[in-house]
């Protein structure tokens, strides 16, 4: 399988939260140093996007600021992809979805083709942008399509060569953390897996 970087993004508002979703509590550490830890045996490097002046440090990744603040999972994108340039291929997910494991990546690196420039997971009811793998080299794509306003991920992966892969069986890692109820039944649900 090809080397794979990690892109976290952990710079969004977290509006419906009411607090910073990378410093939520999840198996003895934060929500963000467990993703780094979930990542860390698959993906190298690993690039934490973090909003301006948010403070993160993480043991195991890189924490790079997004230049314009607020403009949305797009952004956090292109900033991730541009900061794990050499590597060819990054997966990238949200900072709250504690499930994602190395199960789900290689699924998706098995897709890997010269066809198709993003590998993204599909839950059954639409493909996810913060659960896929993206070509390093879509970023000034994405730089262009922010520039003309584009904010959605779903609308660039529309237009991208993408391939959507069903991912039976893995769709709870698919599962983001939005809303302080989310975030308790989860905690509540199941005991974090490190």
């Amino acid at each position: 399988m090809p080397e794979i970087a990690g892109v976290i993004l952990a710079g969004g508002q977290s509006r419906r939260m009411g607090r910073d979703k990378a410093t939520l509590a999840w198996g003895g550490a934060t929500l963000a140093e467990h993703l780094v830890a979930r990542l860390g045996p698959r993906c190298a490097p690993i690039i934490v996007v973090a909003a301006p002046g948010q403070l993160l440090s993480l043991p195991g990744a890189r924490t790079v600021e997004d230049p314009i603040a607020h403009q949305g999972p797009l952004r956090g994108l292109a900033t991730g992809l541009a900061a794990a340039h050499p590597a060819e291929w990054v997966f990238a997910c949200a900072v709250d979805m504690p499930g994602i494991s190395t199960t789900l990546i290689d699924h998706l690196a098995r897709h890997i083709s010269g066809a198709h420039d993003i590998v993204a997971a599909h839950d059954g009811v639409s493909a996810q942008p913060l659960a896929a793998l993206y070509r390093t080299t879509l970023a000034p794509m994405m730089e262009a399509a922010l520039a003309d306003g584009q904010r959605s991920p779903r609308q660039f992966l529309a237009g991208a060569r993408t391939v959507e892969v069903p991912v039976p069986g893995l769709e709870p890692q698919l599962r983001n953390l939005n809303t302080p109820e989310e975030y308790h039944a989860a905690r509540s649900e199941e005991a974090p897996r490190d």
